[in-house]
């Protein structure tokens, strides 16, 4: 009887912790955008204005999509645009973002 209880409020408390702490949860999988950077000297700031994107699937790499790309060993940009609902998104706060 101890073990079932102790199981229950482990499990209580572990829904109660992660629906208003964590909020829900999003996966990221899908289509991509991707532009290689062969010289390696893009910043940030620059890749509003990068014209060469191309539709990547991820979880993947670009060695195994893009015929050009097979033995690229050099920094690559990803982008893709998340929309949060305010029910995800508490109070306007800031989102966390996990990969594993």
């Amino acid at each position: 009887m101890k073990f079932i209880l102790r199981m229950t409020l482990l499990f209580a408390f572990h829904l109660a912790f992660s629906s208003s702490v964590f909020g829900q949860t999003q996966l990221l999988d899908g289509d991509w955008q991707f532009s290689a950077d062969r010289g390696g000297v893009l910043k940030i700031q620059d890749l509003g204005t990068l014209k060469d994107w191309r539709v990547i699937r991820v979880p993947s790499s670009w060695n195994s999509q893009f015929e050009d790309l097979r033995d690229y060993r050099g920094v690559g940009w990803y982008r893709r645009t998340v929309n949060l609902e305010r029910s995800q998104n508490r109070a306007g706060g800031p989102a966390q973002i996990r990969r594993g």
